[in-house]
């Protein structure tokens, strides 16, 4: 991930992806101005759920309480062992809405972090 977004910033927030009419829960830990790196923790089926390519929508709360809601190309996932039932995705956010923008440039300058804890 760190060659596909090299200015990503790390982040735990709590969000949700839409995709074939069902929701997953996951966690994002990486966000920047070009995409993502998502955490799913799930048994879902990578083949059948998720493909590359794959346009899905993702929510999540930002540290100070408002709603992004963001349409993503997924680019890349990575399934870890079969016990522990994690799979990560890398996505491109497409059409970044203001929101998400100014999110992005709050967390670069740290202002953020004062306020998030």
């Amino acid at each position: 991930m760190q060659r596909m977004f090299p200015d990503k910033l790390r982040v735990n927030l709590n969000s949700n992806i839409y995709s074939g009419g069902k929701t997953y829960a996951g966690n994002l830990e990486y966000i920047s101005n070009e995409g993502m790196e998502y955490i799913l923790s799930s048994s879902i089926k990578v083949s059948k759920d998720f493909t590359p390519s794959q346009i899905i929508q993702l929510s999540f709360q930002t540290p100070l309480g408002s709603s992004i809601k963001l349409t993503c190309n997924v680019i890349c996932f990575l399934r870890s062992e079969p016990e522990d039932k994690t799979l990560t995705m890398g996505m491109k956010v497409l059409n970044p809405p203001p929101q998400y923008i100014e999110l992005i440039d709050t967390l670069k300058t740290g202002d953020i972090h004062k306020k998030w804890k």
